[in-house]
């Protein structure tokens, strides 16, 4: 019977832990906790990227460059509205919103919205 007990204990734990470990990436849009999809903020002398984990650029409807990068557009006037909300996501691991441009063939960050409350 405690065999049986741990045996659920553990499974039970496990399925609540990975619940919270989902994002969802699909067509122009990824969305979940920030720690599930994005990899990484990279700078540099030419660009900002976000990154992304593998697997996450067969879910998009555009490309991501080098399979893992998307590029924040440093010319619009939104850039540092965008840059900042990224840096809080990031920081904060919030839940977040990542739109692409579908103008584009790589994919290029169009919007970005921390969700404060689900």
């Amino acid at each position: 019977m405690f065999f049986n007990k741990v045996n659920f204990i553990v499974f039970f734990t496990a399925l609540l832990g990975s619940t919270s470990a989902f994002a969802n990436c699909e067509a122009l849009k990824c969305e979940g906790v920030t720690n599930t999809f994005v990899h990484s903020l990279k700078t540099t002398g030419q660009d900002i990227f976000l990154t992304f984990p593998a697997g996450v650029n067969a879910a998009l409807s555009c490309e991501l460059r080098k399979g893992v990068y998307a590029s924040l557009d440093t010319t619009s006037p939104n850039f540092n509205s965008t840059h900042s909300l990224l840096l809080t996501a990031i920081a904060s691991n919030a839940p977040l919103i990542v739109e692409f441009d579908a103008s584009d063939a790589f994919c290029a960050v169009s919007s970005v919205e921390i969700l404060v409350s689900e």
